[in-house]
């Protein structure tokens, strides 16, 4: 089963933050499963180890202010990050 069509909620403690597929397009192919295996390091940290994402709660809440980079390597990784904007 994949996951809702234009994005999904993860519940974060007493936070809800929602996902859209519009900010995120890679989690449109996820299922609800896969999107069920993130794990929290930090209170500002969301990771998904299965696929080397890693975001942070301040790119959620408001992906307009960081850039989408997408790094390719043996796997396919993307990052958000504010100090880094894609040449």
């Amino acid at each position: 089963m994949l996951a809702p069509p234009v994005g999904f909620w993860l519940v974060l403690g007493a936070k809800k933050v929602f996902m859209s597929y519009r900010a995120f397009p890679w989690f449109r192919e996820f299922t609800a499963r896969e999107l069920a295996g993130v794990r929290r390091p930090a209170a500002y940290h969301l990771r998904w180890p299965e696929f080397d994402i890693d975001l942070d709660l301040e790119s959620i809440e408001h992906p307009e202010r960081y850039p989408l980079v997408e790094k390719r390597s043996a796997a396919i990784r993307f990052v958000f990050s504010s100090g880094f904007a894609p040449k």
